[in-house]
C-alpha cells in the first residue's frame, strides 16, 4: 500500500510540475526543434580555454560521454555555437557532477559554490572578457543562484540588461521583481533571482529557503525564452528573472566551464519564427541614460555631472544657490521611480508639474532631505508650501548615506509616494490636476548639497 501511495504522490508532483511549467513551454508547434546537442560530438560547437585559445583542449576539459557532455571545470573557458541565434526558446538540462568534486584544478577554488552558466547573445572575439568568454548577457547556473543575470561586458553601454526590481537592494545586487514599478539597468554586476536567499555565501552547498534546483544528483531545466530584446528564465518550470532592453539582442550561445564539474544532456533551440503576441502598453521611459544630460535642461550655476560609475550627481558650486535639472519633455499622469545617496548635508528633491525661470520654479517636490525633514513628502514651491507631511513614525525610511529607492505616482488629482517600500503619503488635491509640467531635481540653497542619482524612470499612465 505504501509503494501505491508512494507511486500516486509521485504522479500527483508530475502533474503539478507540468501544470507550473505549462507557460514556459508554450510555444507555437509549427516551429521544429534544433537539437544543439546531437548526443555523440560537438558538432556545431567550437571549444575555448583560457591560456589555450580554440579547440586545444589537452585536458579533456569538454567531453561526450554516455550520449552526455562532461564538464570538468577543472579549467575556465566554454563550448560556444558556430551560429548567431535571435527569436528562440533554449532548454538546457543539467546537474552537477559530485562524483568528480575532487578533481585536481588549478582554476577551481577548493569549497566555493558549485558554478557554470548559460552566455546568450555572444558577440566579439574569444576570450574578450578576462580572456576566457565572449561579451555577452549570462543566465548563471551556481548553487543558490541560478537563473541570476550577469552582463559579461566591457563597462560600455553596448552591454547591458533592465528589469524590473525590488526597491531594496540584495548586497550590492538588484533582485528581480515581478510586476515592480522599480526598473534598473546594469552595464555589469547582476540582477539575481527572485527569490535568491539574501544569506547566500559563496561555499559549496549553500541551500536557500526558497531554491529551486532540485537536490544534488538530480536533473534540472533551465529556459530561456528569447524574444528580441526580452529574455524570460525558467528554473524546473519557474519564472525566476526577466530582462528588457537587453544589448546585444542577438549572438552565439556559449555553456562555461568555470569552478564545477557538470553534466549536461540536453541542449535544444525552438526558433520562434512567430513569436506570441505582445500585450501593447506603455512603455517607460528612462529618464536618464547613464552617459549624459540629454533630454534635460540646467538651470542656475550649481553643478551637475555623470561620473564613472553612471550615476547623476548635484552638488553645490560656488555660488551656494538653488539649482535644477529639468526634463525637455513635460508629463502629467505617471509612476516615476528614482533611487538616490545623499552625501554630505542631501537636501534634494524631485518636482513634477513643475515649470523652471531661471531659478524660481513652480509646481510640486517629493522631497529628499535630511532625517527628520519630511522625505516623501509633497511641497508646493511658490504655492501654499506644505502639502502633505509623513507621519513622523515614517522617517525611519529614509538611509542617509545609502542607496534609496523613491516611487511617485500621479494620477488627476492625487499623488502617493514611497520611500524604500514604506508608503509615505497619499494626498489628494485639485490643483494637482490642473497642468502637465516638467520632472526636475533639486539642489538646495546654502552650499555643502551632494547627491547622486540613477534609475530613473518614467511610465505614462493613460
Amino acid at each position: 500500500m505504501k509503494r501505491i501511495l508512494s507511486v500516486a504522490l509521485a504522479g500527483l508532483l508530475i502533474l503539478i510540475l507540468n501544470g507550473t511549467q505549462s507557460y514556459a513551454q508554450r510555444v507555437p508547434s509549427s516551429q521544429s526543434t534544433i537539437h544543439l546537442f546531437n548526443g555523440k560530438n560537438f558538432d556545431g560547437w567550437y571549444k575555448f580555454l583560457k591560456n589555450r585559445g580554440r579547440n586545444n583542449d589537452p585536458n579533456q576539459v569538454f567531453t561526450v560521454k554516455d550520449g552526455m557532455i562532461n564538464i570538468s571545470g577543472t579549467e575556465f573557458g566554454c563550448i560556444t555555437t558556430n551560429e548567431e541565434y535571435s527569436n528562440y526558446k533554449l532548454v538546457v538540462e543539467y546537474k552537477y557532477d559530485t562524483a568528480n568534486d575532487r578533481l585536481p584544478s588549478p582554476s577551481r577554488v577548493d569549497g566555493v559554490a558549485r558554478d557554470g552558466g548559460i552566455l546568450l547573445h555572444s558577440v566579439g572575439e574569444d576570450g574578450g572578457y578576462s580572456g576566457i568568454w565572449m561579451h555577452s548577457i549570462e543566465v548563471n547556473i551556481i548553487e543558490g543562484g541560478t537563473g541570476d543575470f550577469i552582463v559579461v561586458g566591457d563597462g560600455s553601454d553596448k552591454y547591458s540588461i533592465t528589469a524590473q526590481v525590488a526597491p531594496d537592494l540584495q548586497g550590492s545586487s538588484y533582485i528581480y521583481d515581478q510586476g515592480s514599478d522599480y526598473l534598473a539597468t546594469i552595464y555589469g554586476g547582476r540582477i539575481n533571482w527572485k527569490d535568491r536567499d539574501p544569506s547566500w555565501d559563496n561555499v559549496k552547498g549553500f541551500w536557500g529557503k526558497k531554491d529551486l534546483e532540485y537536490p544534488l544528483g538530480n536533473w534540472n531545466t533551465v529556459e530561456c525564452l528569447v524574444l528580441g530584446d526580452k529574455i524570460t528564465v525558467y528554473l524546473n518550470g519557474i519564472l525566476v528573472n526577466e530582462g528588457i532592453k537587453a544589448k546585444p539582442a542577438k549572438g552565439r550561445i556559449q555553456i562555461q566551464s568555470e569552478a564545477a564539474p557538470m553534466v549536461i544532456r540536453k541542449v535544444d533551440l525552438i526558433p520562434l519564427k512567430n513569436p506570441p503576441p505582445v500585450i501593447k502598453k506603455p512603455e517607460p521611459i528612462a529618464l536618464f541614460n547613464g552617459k549624459d544630460l540629454d533630454g534635460w535642461e540646467v538651470y542656475g550655476t550649481e553643478k551637475w555631472y555623470v561620473d564613472k560609475d553612471r550615476t547623476l550627481v548635484c552638488e553645490s558650486g560656488p555660488d551656494k544657490e538653488y539649482g535644477y535639472l529639468a526634463t525637455q519633455k513635460k508629463f502629467k499622469d505617471f509612476v516615476l521611480t528614482a533611487r538616490f545617496l545623499q552625501e554630505a548635508n542631501g537636501n534634494s528633491g524631485i518636482f513634477f508639474h513643475s515649470s523652471v525661470t531661471g531659478t524660481k520654479i513652480k509646481g510640486f517636490q517629493a522631497e529628499v532631505a535630511p532625517p527628520g525633514l519630511h522625505s516623501g513628502g509633497i511641497y508646493e514651491s511658490y504655492g501654499r508650501g506644505w502639502l502633505a507631511i509623513p507621519d513622523s513614525s515614517k522617517e525611519s525610511a529614509l538611509r542617509m548615506g545609502q542607496w534609496n529607492a523613491m516611487m511617485i505616482r500621479v494620477k488627476g488629482d492625487t499623488v502617493d509616494t514611497w520611500l524604500n517600500g514604506a508608503h509615505m503619503i497619499h494626498l489628494v488635491d485639485g490643483k494637482i490636476k490642473e497642468e502637465a509640467g516638467q520632472i526636475a531635481l533639486q539642489i538646495h540653497s546654502g552650499g555643502g548639497i551632494k547627491v547622486r542619482w540613477k534609475d530613473l524612470w518614467i511610465r505614462e499612465l493613460q
